[in-house]
């Protein structure tokens, strides 16, 4: 997992790129308790993060609202059944670090948001971000904010942010196969590096990778 110190450093370094002149994008992607925006919770965040239209670098990390540090209440016990089909975390993943039953292990117990909050905020907001579905994504991390009782709010129609999903609606026939054959590739090359495929395919970094793939491939971008 990537710490909230090394998240800190790489944005140190993205903002020195970014005042050398180079454009830098970050790619993301959220897993959540659910569906609903403004009830459930982040509880894994991944990002690729590009230097003018090059892969420098990885962020992946997972956050337990379970241990929230201002004792917000959560309206389930337990990680959702509906939500654990989607990305296979579990309550007990996220408290212990590792998971026996789905064969996971994440090397330590998840941190709670608050930790990451002034990071991802500056990540989110100084460079050009980019998800699938970007309002939802934004609003699980504002809720974040909010329930860490800090100030800062991010929105999805600010000039910084980027949707994929509605340009991927724009997108040549010919390069979607292109990207899809690239995710292929690299989900083979990579899967030996996770103990449970089944989980890596439903990895949000995977996802981001996906997204990130897309505007290479796409020379309309």
């Amino acid at each position: 997992q990537t710490t909230p110190a090394e998240l800190n450093s790489l944005v140190k370094k993205l903002k020195a790129t970014q005042q050398a002149g180079k454009k830098i994008e970050i790619i993301f992607d959220t897993e959540t308790t659910g569906q609903n925006s403004k009830k459930d919770r982040l509880v894994e965040f991944g990002a690729i993060v590009k230097v003018d239209n090059k892969k420098v670098a990885d962020i992946h990390f997972f956050t337990n609202p379970w241990n929230d540090k201002n004792k917000n209440k959560l309206f389930t016990k337990f990680m959702p059944k509906d939500a654990f089909a989607v990305h296979n975390i579990s309550k007990q993943l996220l408290d212990t670090g590792k998971d026996a039953k789905a064969g996971l292990d994440i090397g330590e117990p998840a941190r709670v948001f608050e930790e990451y909050a002034l990071p991802i905020y500056s990540l989110l907001t100084d460079f050009t971000s980019v998800a699938h579905n970007n309002s939802y994504d934004f609003n699980i991390v504002n809720n974040e904010f909010m329930k860490a009782k800090l100030p800062m709010r991010i929105t999805h129609k600010q000039d910084f942010a980027l949707d994929s999903r509605s340009i991927y609606s724009i997108v040549a026939k010919e390069e979607r196969e292109v990207f899809k054959s690239e995710v292929t590739k690299y989900l083979n090359e990579n899967k030996t590096a996770f103990e449970n495929y089944e989980r890596w395919e439903k990895s949000n970094t995977l996802d981001a990778f996906v997204i990130y793939t897309m505007f290479k491939t796409n020379t309309t971008l």
